[in-house]
């Protein structure tokens, strides 16, 4: 029994576009890792800080609330993310035009935010005021606050802004990469031809009497019997 070759072969721009996604997917969720463990480890700063300012308690409260908030929103978004570039990959992968579509806006994403990144940049650096020198008068809870940012001028924080850098990095590169190859004239042909290919797949099903296999119908015929 033979076997037909493959009508469509996947391109190759198709296949390393999937392949980069995965990278993403996989950057992401090293992001979401590094950002629990900066966050258990930011917490025992606090605690730290707080044996050394207990006067406060409230302000303590405060900064343990707000660093479990600033977790939440650096991991559930990147998990969300990471789940939008697996799906989108793999069906892309499998010739869905629609996954290619959600695909090229999940990419999308990163780069417009890249780019609003940028400009507000470039708007804070010529709206900025000249600082002037502190005042003598000291706010509450200031002490605490720079007893805090010291001890987080350590080797973790370093080590942990490093990867939210390379991590950011890849994932710009990435996503510019993987929608420049999805919209590559290869990738057009073979998304546009399994839209072909299916939609003549649902025409041969829907006409009774017809089957999967061309030349052969649902209703043998004499001929069409097996032999015994």
């Amino acid at each position: 029994m033979t076997t037909s070759a493959n009508p469509n072969p996947r391109p190759t721009v198709v296949t390393a576009a999937f392949r980069i996604q995965l990278a993403l997917v996989a950057a992401l969720l090293i992001h979401v890792v590094a950002s629990v463990i900066y966050a258990v480890h930011y917490d025992g700063l606090i605690v730290t800080a707080a044996t050394i300012h207990p006067e406060d308690p409230g302000l303590i409260a405060d900064a343990r609330d707000s660093n479990r908030f600033a977790a939440f929103f650096r991991s559930v978004p990147a998990i969300a993310y990471a789940l939008w570039l697996g799906w989108t990959a793999i069906h892309t992968r499998r010739g869905s035009q629609v996954a290619r579509v959600l695909s090229l806006i999940g990419l999308g994403v990163p780069i417009v935010l890249g780019l609003l990144g940028c400009c507000a940049g470039v708007f804070a650096f010529f709206a900025s005021e000249p600082e002037t020198p502190d005042g003598p008068n000291r706010l509450p809870g200031d002490a605490f606050r720079a007893t805090l940012v010291r001890l987080d001028s350590g080797t973790v924080s370093d080590l942990y802004g490093g990867v939210i850098l390379a991590v950011i990095a890849l994932v710009l590169l990435g996503a510019i990469t993987a929608t420049v190859l999805l919209l590559t004239r290869p990738a057009n042909q073979f998304f546009r031809s399994e839209r072909q290919n299916r939609s003549e797949r649902q025409n041969r099903s829907a006409i009774p009497g017809r089957s999967e296999i061309p030349g052969r119908s649902e209703h043998p015929g004499p001929g069409d019997q097996p032999a015994r």
